[in-house]
């Protein structure tokens, strides 16, 4: 494949790159056919075995299937700090860093992310997750650590694809389709570069899926692991945090929480949290020439607690309605997802009550967020030099 930066438009050069997307979406084509296979009719045994094993094990089995794999979390973003822009023009030496970010010891090592990856992975073709492994890829795209090469008057089929196809990574020329230049223009469809990368991600994420069931399916033969030697079953519901790990999610703890009517029924609460927050008012520091607050001065303590308080009874309620405006801004989409099911088809624009929906989920600011405030940035003026 020729090298980044290629802006090369003969033939020759359309014609390898077609060649190499033809035969990477091939690849992909089998490995999702034999992923779904094996999950299809061992993707319960597959969680067991994993849920199972010590965490050493789990670390035997990712190292037997990705030798190189980084040990931290987002090992993009550590080879960055630690690479020049001078090393990263000349070519990074991690270039797997910058491509497949959520492959580390660190994320993989956990009982749930392994058999989630899986699921998804299993169940849904790859042009489900083109976009998802677009931005992926952001960091070392914008650092120059991933350099795509450039086919023009091209766009790459990746996103609206049906089902498991050999469509998916198709090269189309701008003259064979009216429509090409806008799906580029639009971002409905992916430049050929960054059709290529996108391929290689997935052809090597793939087969790294399939060696772990492999290997964590060590008493089946390869060959035989997605024959009808073993039925087809029903997809087994995932596993809860509770179930995994002993204990509930962040959310639901959250949810059931004694904090929920702390300050309303516990006095030693309320009490510890107004002590906590009389601690960082602004008026306990001294001015510049050594003053003490007026608030302190002319014996108006009552007014120093009123200002406590009014903070921290507002301040609790002003979170309990953020919250409460956040979860139901989140609510909306999901809801609409279901009511517009029919109409939501990749290859077309969003339905406008949805695409609204889901915008503002993503952008809510409630006019509170922004004058909330910890203690420690509270307004209360400091007293003026006298």
């Amino acid at each position: 494949m020729p090298a980044g930066r290629a802006t090369c438009h003969c033939q020759s050069f359309q014609t390898e790159v077609r060649k190499e997307a033809s035969e990477r979406s091939q690849n992909i084509f089998n490995r999702y056919e034999t992923l779904h296979g094996i999950l299809e009719r061992h993707e319960a045994t597959l969680r067991k075995r994993w849920l199972k094993k010590t965490r050493q094990q789990r670390l035997k089995v990712l190292l037997n299937s990705w030798p190189d794999m980084p040990v931290s979390h987002r090992p993009d973003f550590e080879t960055f700090r630690k690479e020049s822009s001078v090393d990263r023009n000349q070519g990074t030496k991690n270039r797997g860093s910058f491509l497949w970010p959520y492959i580390n010891q660190e994320d993989l090592l956990s009982k749930k992310t392994l058999p989630l990856l899986l699921n998804a992975c299993g169940h849904y073709p790859p042009s489900h997750f083109a976009a998802a492994d677009n931005r992926a890829i952001h960091l070392g795209l914008v650092t120059k650590s991933i350099v795509p090469i450039f086919l023009n008057e091209h766009v790459m089929i990746l996103h609206g694809v049906n089902g498991n196809t050999r469509d998916n990574g198709r090269l189309v020329d701008w003259d064979e389709e009216p429509e090409a230049f806008d799906w580029m223009v639009q971002r409905k469809q992916f430049l050929s570069g960054e059709g290529l990368i996108i391929l290689e991600i997935q052809r090597r994420f793939l087969e790294f899926l399939i060696d772990c069931s492999l290997q964590l399916l060590h008493d089946i033969t390869p060959s035989t692991v997605t024959s009808d030697e073993f039925p087809t079953l029903a997809e087994p519901p995932l596993k809860t945090d509770q179930e995994i790990n002993g204990f509930e999610s962040l959310g639901v703890m959250v949810a059931e929480a004694p904090y929920r009517w702390a300050l309303h029924e516990d006095p030693e609460y309320f009490s510890d949290v107004a002590l906590e927050a009389k601690d960082y008012r602004q008026e306990n520091f001294k001015d510049f020439v050594g003053n003490a607050h007026s608030v302190f001065r002319m014996g108006q303590q009552n007014t120093f607690w009123s200002r406590i308080i009014g903070t921290v009874v507002s301040d609790a309620y002003l979170e309990l309605e953020i919250f409460s405006e956040l979860s139901t801004q989140a609510k909306q989409p999901v809801t609409l997802q279901t009511k517009c099911a029919s109409q939501i088809v990749p290859s077309k624009d969003l339905p406008k009550n949805y695409e609204d929906a889901s915008l503002r989920s993503i952008t809510c600011e409630p006019g509170g967020e922004r004058t909330t405030k910890s203690p420690q940035n509270n307004t209360a003026r400091i007293s003026t030099p006298t």
